[in-house]
């Protein structure tokens, strides 16, 4: 019973650490309901543990394929990955990635008295695109960009 409730509790937020960064802009959505973007957030997979979701794949969606979407009322939370090179399967925590819509949502549609209600976005494992910029040559031999951004 405890399994069926747990999609449900609020995205515990997790802050960007540089490199990563957020960003709110009403180009990502305005006027949003906060409701409705901690439900959309909700409704993403939870786990503790990498999970392997395959990227950009023809066929049926199955919950763990890039890129995700999830939608409550007038909130959609899309989760991406993007760098200059696009695995067929990337490991990621379930519960990075909700916690990064947790992030956006607090600090972009919850932040009424910075003007608020706006959708916005935040990074994740920008290290690796970093050290490609910096050293182009190095050749590496996992994606440069495992993880994922999310969207509001």
């Amino acid at each position: 019973m405890a399994s069926e409730a747990a999609p449900w509790i609020y995205p515990r937020a997790i802050a960007p650490v540089p490199p990563n960064f957020h960003e709110c802009n009403a180009f990502f959505g305005y006027n949003l309901e906060q409701a409705d973007c901690i439900m959309a957030a909700a409704l993403l997979p939870t786990g503790a543990h990498e999970v392997p979701y395959a990227v950009h794949t023809m066929g049926s969606y199955d919950g763990t394929t890039l890129p995700m979407q999830k939608t409550a009322g007038r909130c959609m939370v899309w989760v991406e990955i993007a760098g200059p090179t696009q695995p067929h399967t990337v490991m990621l925590v379930p519960d990075q990635i909700r916690g990064m819509a947790g992030w956006v949502v607090e600090q972009c549609v919850a932040m009424t008295a910075l003007g608020g209600k706006n959708g916005g976005f935040t990074t994740w494992g920008l290290t690796a695109l970093v050290n490609f910029v910096l050293e182009p040559t190095t050749r590496y031999s996992s994606p440069f960009y495992r993880k994922a951004s999310n969207l509001l």
